[in-house]
């Protein structure tokens, strides 16, 4: 009936082949609920600019992160095209993820940045009910 992932699929190496997976296994009218990384979120776009390691250099468990994927609007609406409905949504912006400064920033004016600049991309997507 439906299907749950956060924080999972932006690990995948084949993001399109799980999708296609979450696709295959939905029953016929059932809905996806996921979350991916957003490309364009103040936390990414600081690695990109910075030259950061970033998730690259986590560990869990003295494992290292082997693969970390970030995805646009864009991206999702075209890997998650063979669903009917599909709303990809943007959250998670706060001034706090701003390197070095962000923890002495007030969260007042993180409404301001947090549909533009979060750092989760929030898909809802429905398989055609045949």
């Amino acid at each position: 009936d439906f299907v749950y992932s956060s924080g999972v699929l932006h690990h995948s190496a084949d993001i399109k082949k799980s999708i296609s997976e979450i696709y295959r296994v939905l029953k016929p009218g059932g809905t996806a609920y996921l979350m991916l990384y957003a490309k364009w979120s103040i936390t990414f776009m600081q690695e990109k600019l910075l030259r950061w390691t970033g998730e690259a250099a986590w560990e869990t468990e003295g494992r290292k992160n082997p693969l970390t994927t970030t995805h646009s609007a864009r991206d999702c609406r075209k890997i998650f095209a063979n669903f009917e409905r599909v709303e990809v949504s943007k959250r998670g912006g706060s001034f706090r993820n701003i390197a070095k400064i962000g923890r002495f920033l007030p969260q007042t004016f993180d409404f301001l940045v947090d549909k533009t600049l979060g750092a989760n991309m929030n898909i809802v997507a429905a398989k055609p009910a045949v």
